[in-house]
């Protein structure tokens, strides 16, 4: 694992990189703080490569699932859907 000081490097230059080729972009709502890039960092042993992969797929996942997107999907759901939707999908959890 890297030191502290070179996971702030690599956080520096994933963040960079994912900003210049457009994978993430002000107001995504996967959330672009630095918490929400560690997260793929750590994910992926702080390889920048794999990360940007994983975070690239996650973005596109979340724009394209179920054909309109994630962020379409939850801002049209029916709030009395709710309780239908998460015994669904989460049942044990609910």
């Amino acid at each position: 694992m890297a030191s502290s000081i070179d996971q702030e490097k690599i956080l520096s230059e994933f963040r960079k990189q994912v900003e210049s080729e457009g994978i993430i972009q002000p107001g995504d709502s996967i959330g672009t703080d630095d918490y929400t890039l560690l997260r793929f960092l750590k994910a992926r042993d702080f390889d920048i490569k794999n990360a940007k992969t994983m975070l690239e797929k996650c973005q596109n996942w979340r724009k394209t699932v179920e054909g309109v997107g994630l962020d379409v999907l939850y801002d049209e759901i029916d709030p009395f859907d709710v309780s239908s939707v998460y015994t669904t999908y989460c049942p044990r959890n609910y």
